[in-house]
């Protein structure tokens, strides 16, 4: 049930900032207001946020300590097991700082077109239910298929992970 409530790009953006609490800092905005759909990752980024705040925290370790980690520590090893499972290791303490940056740089803007194309499936299919019309349907097909293709962590700039010693792998 747990897992069902936190996608792997939430999971992994999550995980990002716990394994390189730098990330809090220098995309705290994009981070803080970013529309999570998993209650889970929202009440994960409501602690990150709160430990950040109060230690300045520079790894997981002191991070993950303060007491606002501490009572969501169950949604934390979550998505930490989902990135795990998913071999996303530039979401993870292996990758150098500088994979982690962009990775979690181009999951934010992943995660950001998701949303504004889930918002166009809904209107798509508002609109096909108003009017039947080819217009509609074609245009929810196309909404459909952009989804689709955007679903997951696929695109990923190439040449990711030469700073941690690891060939980039495509998603």
């Amino acid at each position: 049930q747990a897992a069902a409530d936190l996608p792997v790009r939430e999971a992994a953006l999550l995980t990002a900032v716990i394994e390189h609490p730098d990330l809090i800092g220098e995309y705290f905005d994009l981070f803080s207001t970013l529309d999570f759909s998993s209650t889970s990752a929202k009440r994960v980024r409501g602690a990150l946020l709160e430990a950040y705040a109060d230690t300045s925290a520079r790894d997981r370790h002191t991070l993950t300590a303060h007491n606002a980690c501490q009572k969501v520590a169950d949604a934390i090893e979550l998505a930490t097991v989902i990135v795990q499972r998913q071999r996303l290791w530039v979401f993870t303490s292996q990758a150098a700082l500088e994979d982690a940056r962009e990775a979690f740089a181009q999951a934010i803007e992943l995660h950001q077109r998701a949303g504004g194309l889930s918002r166009e499936l809904r209107a798509a299919e508002q609109a096909l239910a108003d009017d039947t019309s080819e217009v509609n349907f074609n245009r929810l097909v196309s909404i459909q298929e952009k989804i689709r293709r955007e679903q997951g962590l696929e695109a990923l700039i190439e040449g990711f992970g030469q700073l941690s010693g690891r060939p980039s792998r495509s998603f």
